[in-house]
């Protein structure tokens, strides 16, 4: 998000934004934000990414129904476009990185 609103608008409502962004998941930054990652620690952006990972690979959290199908990451397009015009369908597609 860029810009900053310097005077009330009465005919945007900041729920009507806010609402679409809870809805779909979606997390909003500012420029006025102050957000240093932290790197170390079990708590740090690293050692969340860390568990996360390490849970997915261990099977700890099943993602088998979430996942629509497996490309090769030169086909994006189509998985952006499946997931776009039938989104009751199709959730998620993995990369696999190692068919390019």
């Amino acid at each position: 998000m860029i810009g900053a609103p310097w005077r009330r608008e009465p005919e945007v409502a900041a729920s009507s934004v806010t609402a679409r962004v809870f809805e779909r998941f979606l997390s909003l930054r500012s420029g006025w934000e102050w957000q240093v990652p932290l790197y170390d620690g079990e708590r740090s952006v690293a050692g969340c990414t860390r568990w996360v990972l390490e849970w997915l690979a261990d099977g700890s959290v099943a993602t088998g129904r979430l996942v629509s199908g497996t490309i090769a990451p030169d086909r994006a397009h189509a998985a952006y476009g499946a997931l776009d015009s039938e989104p009751e369908r199709h959730l998620t597609f993995l990369f696999d990185w190692e068919a390019t």
